[in-house]
C-alpha cells in the first residue's frame, strides 16, 4: 500500500517534555521581563530556541517521508507471519533518525482494534529501509489493516511530528492447519465407504520408481528391467509408486449445539474446519484431482477446486468466512455440489457431531444424503470421536486454547525515545466464525 496524498494528514504536537520546556521559557519570560534579570531572558531564549529547532527538525524530517505497507497475501490462524513496510527517505542531504512507525488491524465486522509498533533508528539521504513487526492471529477471519502512522521526535524529543495515513488494506487469516499422520489417504479408499480413489500404472509419469518385481501378466514390455534380466534369466520388471486420482466431495458440517457458550463446543467446529482445510490443500495440490467443497453453515455453499493455486485459496477463503450455525444450511450446500459434479462423486463429511445425532436433530440431512448412503460412497468423520486420531495427530483440545482469542504483535527494537510497544496481550472478543 503506497501512501496515497490525499489520504494522509500532518501533525505536530509537543511531546510531555516539551511542554516541560515551555513551562520554564515562559516563566524565563515573565521573570526576567518583571524583575530586568537578563540571564533569564537569555535562559529564555535558549529554551525557545530549542523547541524552534525541534520543531522545524522533526516537520522537516516527516514532510521527506513516504511509507508503503506490505502484508503477506494470507496467513493461518496460529501462525506468525511478517507485515513489512517499505520506508524511504525522499531528501537529497539529510538522512533521517529514530522513525516509530505504529499500525493497527481490527477484524471485519467489529470495533475492537489492536495496536502494533516497529521503528528504524537511521534512514540514510535517499535510502530505503524495511522495518517489519511480527503479527500472530489466533483467530480465523477477515482482518482490516489500517491507521498507518509514522512520526519521529528526534534529536531533543520535544516536539513529536507525526505523519497519518486512512488507507486499508485487507488480509484473509486461514483456518490453522493441523498434522495428517501417514497414510491418512487410506480413510478415503472404497473399503471405508469414502472417496472414489483409481489408482493406475502406466509407466514413470504415474509415480516414482522403487524396486524391481518379477513379471506378472498383464504387465507392458516397457517396463522390463532387461539388464536383470539378463541376469537371472527370467523376466523382471520395474515397479512404481503407483498415484491415486481422487474425485471427491469434501462436506463440511459447521454445527454448533444451540445456546453453546462452552469453548470445547466452539473448539470441535474449529477443529472440523481446520481438518477440512488440511485435507482440502492436500488433495487438490494433486492436479489430477478433482475436489468439490461443500459448506453447511449458516448459509451453504459449494465451490470446485482443481490442481491450482487459485483454486485452493478460493476454498480456503470460503473456509475462513464459514460461520457455524444450530442448524446447518445442508439442503444449499448438497444442491450446489449436485449442480456442479452430480452424484458421481464420493463423498467425505467431516463435521462435530455423530452421523446419527446429526440426522436425529436434521431428519431432512438423511435423506439428502441417502443417494451416497445407497451406493455405499458416504465417509462420515466425526472430528469428536477417537478414530479421529487415525486421521490427525493434533486433537481439538491441543490445537485450539480456551483462552480469549488474541492478536499478539511483536516488534523490532525500536528507537530508544519512542514508547513501548504492546506491552500487554490485547484481546479481540470471539464473534462470527472464531473460537
Amino acid at each position: 500500500m503506497k501512501v496515497s496524498v490525499n489520504k494522509t494528514r500532518r501533525k505536530q504536537r509537543l511531546t510531555r517534555l516539551g511542554s516541560h520546556f515551555l513551562f520554564v521559557g515562559t516563566f524565563a519570560i515573565l521573570g526576567g521581563s518583571l524583575r530586568g534579570f537578563n540571564l533569564l531572558l537569555v535562559l529564555a531564549a535558549i529554551v525557545l530556541a530549542t523547541l524552534l529547532i525541534q520543531w522545524r527538525a522533526v516537520r522537516r524530517a516527516i514532510e521527506s517521508v513516504e511509507i508503503e505497507r506490505r502484508l503477506p497475501e494470507w496467513a493461518f490462524a496460529g501462525s506468525p507471519f511478517r507485515v513489512r513496510f517499505q520506508l524511504t527517505n525522499l531528501h537529497l542531504f539529510t538522512p533521517l533518525a529514530m522513525m516509530r512507525i505504529d499500525d493497527s488491524l481490527t477484524e471485519h465486522g467489529t470495533e475492537n482494534t489492536v495496536p502494533a509498533a516497529c521503528g528504524a533508528a537511521f534512514v540514510r539521504a535517499s535510502q530505503t529501509v524495511s522495518p517489519y513487526y511480527e503479527c500472530c492471529i489466533d483467530k480465523r477471519g477477515r482482518y482490516r489493516f489500517e491507521h498507518l502512522g509514522v512520526s519521529t521526535s528526534f534529536p531533543f524529543g520535544l516536539v513529536r511530528s507525526q505523519l497519518e495515513t486512512f488507507d486499508h488494506e485487507t488480509l484473509y487469516v486461514y483456518p490453522s492447519l493441523v498434522t495428517l499422520r501417514r497414510g491418512w489417504q487410506r480413510e478415503l479408499d472404497h473399503r471405508h465407504g469414502g472417496s472414489n480413489a483409481t489408482a493406475r500404472r502406466s509407466g514413470p509419469s504415474e509415480g516414482d520408481f522403487f524396486g524391481l518385481r518379477d513379471w506378472q501378466t498383464g504387465d507392458s514390455r516397457k517396463w522390463i528391467h532387461w539388464r536383470t534380466t539378463a541376469r537371472t534369466d527370467h523376466p523382471v520388471v520395474r515397479q512404481f509408486e503407483q498415484q491415486r486420482r481422487y474425485d471427491l466431495c469434501v462436506l463440511v458440517d459447521a454445527y454448533l449445539p444451540p445456546g453453546s457458550k462452552v469453548s470445547q463446543e466452539r473448539q470441535a467446529a474449529e477443529f472440523a474446519i481446520s481438518i477440512a482445510a488440511t485435507i482440502v490443500s492436500e488433495l487438490v495440490s494433486g492436479h489430477s484431482n478433482r475436489i468439490v467443497l461443500a459448506l453447511a453453515g449458516k448459509s451453504g455453499h459449494s465451490l470446485l477446486g482443481r490442481g491450482s493455486g487459485d483454486g485452493v485459496h478460493r476454498m480456503m477463503k470460503s473456509l475462513t468466512e464459514l460461520v457455524p450455525a444450530m442448524e446447518p444450511d445442508f439442503d444449499k450446500a448438497i444442491n450446489e455440489a449436485k449442480t456442479i459434479v452430480g452424484y458421481s462423486q464420493d463423498i467425505l463429511v467431516i463435521s462435530s457431531r455423530s452421523q446419527v445425532g446429526a440426522m436425529l436433530h436434521q431428519p431432512e440431512i438423511g435423506k439428502m444424503l441417502q443417494p451416497w448412503r445407497r451406493r455405499q460412497k458416504l465417509r462420515w468423520l466425526d472430528v469428536t470421536h477417537s478414530s479421529i486420531e487415525r486421521v490427525v495427530v493434533d486433537r481439538a483440545d491441543s490445537k485450539f486454547s480456551s483462552t480469549p482469542v488474541s492478536i499478539t504483535s511483536r516488534r523490532e527494537p525500536a528507537p530508544a525515545t519512542s514508547q513501548s510497544a504492546l506491552s500487554t496481550t490485547p484481546t479481540i472478543a470471539a464473534q462470527g466464525g472464531g473460537i
